[in-house]
């Protein structure tokens, strides 16, 4: 059995519950947890490695005991969702740096951009994949 991957994301944010239905959506081997940074296993799991101080503008994705943070986790998450894996490729010609100033301007930016509202998965989604 492959490990759970979790997504540690900001749960009052409306374009990160976009983003997650998003991935929930497409993640068809129910390979991620998707953890609220507000819930208590959030805020454990973030103790846990030492990215507590990490402001809640950071998406965080926690696999294979590596903690990715900003445009790499963004990266590495969509390159695990069915007819997504050439994402890589396509952002390899971007320096990292550049990528994670895109993600920055759009963390930023999200709750004035998208309404604020806590994260509703929808009653067809697995509830077990999520924690807030």
């Amino acid at each position: 059995m492959k490990e759970k991957r979790f997504i540690i994301f900001d749960g009052s944010c409306g374009f990160c519950h976009k983003s997650i239905r998003f991935i929930a959506n497409r993640d068809t081997q129910k390979s991620f947890l998707f953890i609220s940074n507000q819930s208590e296993m959030g805020k454990q799991i973030l103790c846990e490695y030492g990215v507590a101080k990490l402001s809640n503008d950071t998406v965080l994705l926690i696999q294979d005991k590596k903690v990715y943070a900003r445009g790499v986790a963004f990266i590495k998450i969509l390159k695990q969702l069915p007819g997504w894996k050439t994402v890589e490729k396509w952002f390899s010609f971007i320096p990292i740096a550049m990528v994670n100033w895109g993600y920055d301007v759009i963390a930023k930016n999200r709750k004035r951009l998208f309404s604020q509202q806590n994260c509703k998965i929808p009653t067809h989604y697995d509830k077990s994949q999520f924690i807030f």
